[in-house]
């Protein structure tokens, strides 16, 4: 079977392929009985360090961070039970041992969840950022009882 249509265009299963191989998204393909990774995208070792096939057997929640474990769990028995998943921020463990932060969407196909993450790091380390000026901001004016203009 050609992998380009008459048209020129790939055919369906060689996109897929593609986009598997080049996203810079988390793509993951997990059992849903046992929740355990069955399939991971190159992207995996590119966003977090896990040579292909390394997650393979382990557990999802494994590369949860710790104090968001609670809520993964949670949200994976929604998504089991209702079929889909829409943008669910976590932090995931990287090989190095720290956190990167990923926005999460997923629905199950069969045995399978299927799931793709997003890295939302950069971002959400700049919206803490801004919270942080704007809380210590707050604490200035209210300290020092002066103007404090900012340009």
């Amino acid at each position: 079977m050609s992998s380009k249509r008459a048209t020129g265009v790939p055919d369906e299963e060689t996109a897929r392929r593609r986009l598997w191989a080049l996203s810079h998204d988390l793509y993951v393909v997990i059992g849903k009985t046992d929740g355990s990774y069955r399939l991971t995208n190159p992207a995996w070792e590119t966003g977090l360090g896990y040579p292909d096939g390394s997650l393979i057997g382990r557990r999802f929640d494994e590369l949860s961070h710790p104090d968001d474990l609670g809520a993964v769990s949670e949200i994976y028995e929604s998504l089991v039970s209702t079929g889909t998943l829409s943008e669910f921020e976590m932090r995931m463990r990287a090989a190095d041992g720290s956190h990167r932060w990923y926005r999460w969407s997923g629905f199950v196909d069969g045995d399978d969840v299927i799931c793709y993450g997003r890295d939302v790091h950069e971002t959400k380390l700049r919206e803490h950022e801004l919270a942080k000026r704007a809380s210590d901001g707050g604490r200035i004016w209210r300290s020092t009882g002066d103007l404090f203009v900012t340009l």
